[in-house]
C-alpha cells in the first residue's frame, strides 16, 4: 500500500511539473531544459509550502516576533525545503524518469548570498528556531544582489569579486503587492518587499524572511538622457538601486559612510 501511495505521489508531482512547463515555457517533459525543470519543480514545492504558510500566518493565538539583521545565511532553499518536506526520494525518482540528475538540479540553484559569518548564521538559526517552536515571526533584511564577496588570485594578487546570486532570479520569494515610499538623503525611494518562506523541521509551520528592495520613484529623465548627460539622467536610478547592490562596503570614505547609512 505504501509503495502504491509513493507511486501516486510521484505521478502527481510529474503532472504538476508538466503543467507548469505548459504554462510558463510551452514545453513538455521531452524537450525541457534543466533550468526549466528546476523552475517548475520549485513552483510545485511552493504550492505545498504555500498552504502551510497561509495557515501559519493565520494563527493568531501566539504573539509575533520580529528580527532585524544585516545578514542571513539560509543556505540553498531547494535543498533544505526538499529535506524538510521529506520528498527527496520521490523527487529523485521523478527527475530520473524525465532524464535529469537530482544532484544537477540541486546544483543549479545559487545559494542566497545575504551575508556571511557568525551574524548570518545566528540570524538564520534564530528564525528557524522560532519556526520550530511555531512562533509567528518575520525577519527583515535588505535584498542584496551581491551579499557575499568571493576571492581569487589574479597575477599573484588577491582580488575580490561579487557573486551575483540573483542572476537567474529567485524561485523562493514572491514580490508583495504593496510598497513604501521613503525619503533618504533628500531623495524619494520606493521600497518593495519580497517574502521568503522559512519552513520548520517538521514542515508544519512557516516563518517569513522579508527582504526589501530599493527602487527609484521616477523614470529616467528623457531630456537629460537625450542630451547625453547620462550621469544626471540616471541620478535617481543609481541612488536607489545602489542601496541593494552590496552588503560589504568600503566605508573609509565619506561616500562609503553615506551609503552604509542609507542601508541602515
Amino acid at each position: 500500500m505504501k509503495l502504491k501511495q509513493t507511486k501516486k505521489n510521484e505521478r502527481n508531482l510529474l503532472e504538476r511539473i508538466q503543467s507548469f512547463l505548459y504554462s510558463f515555457y510551452a514545453k513538455d517533459l521531452n524537450n525541457a531544459r534543466i533550468n526549466e525543470v528546476y523552475d517548475c519543480l520549485c513552483r510545485a514545492l511552493m504550492e505545498d509550502i504555500g498552504r502551510k504558510w497561509v495557515d501559519s500566518k493565520s494563527d493568531k493565538e501566539e504573539f509575533e516576533a520580529y528580527i532585524l539583521s544585516f545578514e542571513y545565511l539560509p543556505g540553498k532553499f531547494i535543498e533544505r525545503n526538499i529535506a524538510r518536506l521529506g520528498k527527496e526520494e520521490e523527487i529523485r525518482d521523478v527527475l530520473e524518469e524525465i532524464g535529469f540528475s537530482y544532484e544537477d538540479v540541486i546544483a543549479f540553484e545559487k545559494e542566497a548570498n545575504l551575508g556571511v559569518g557568525d551574524i548570518g548564521i545566528g540570524s538564520s538559526y534564530l528564525i528557524s528556531e522560532l519556526a520550530n517552536k511555531k512562533i509567528r515571526s518575520v525577519a527583515y533584511a535588505l535584498r542584496y544582489e551581491n551579499g557575499n564577496l568571493k576571492q581569487r588570485i589574479v597575477d599573484g594578487k588577491q582580488v575580490e569579486y561579487s557573486d551575483y546570486w540573483l542572476e537567474e532570479g529567485s524561485n523562493w520569494e514572491h514580490k508583495k503587492g504593496f510598497s513604501y515610499e521613503l525619503d533618504i538623503d533628500g531623495k524619494k525611494h520606493k521600497t518593495i518587499a519580497y517574502d521568503i518562506a522559512i519552513v520548520n523541521d517538521a514542515a508544519d509551520f512557516v516563518s517569513t524572511l522579508r527582504l526589501f528592495q530599493s527602487e527609484p520613484t521616477q523614470a529616467i529623465n528623457y531630456s537629460e538622457f537625450s542630451r547625453g548627460d547620462l550621469f544626471k539622467a540616471y541620478d535617481d536610478y543609481l541612488s536607489a538601486s545602489s542601496i541593494n547592490q552590496f552588503l560589504y562596503l568600503d566605508d573609509s570614505s565619506y561616500d562609503g559612510k553615506l551609503l552604509r547609512l542609507k542601508q541602515e
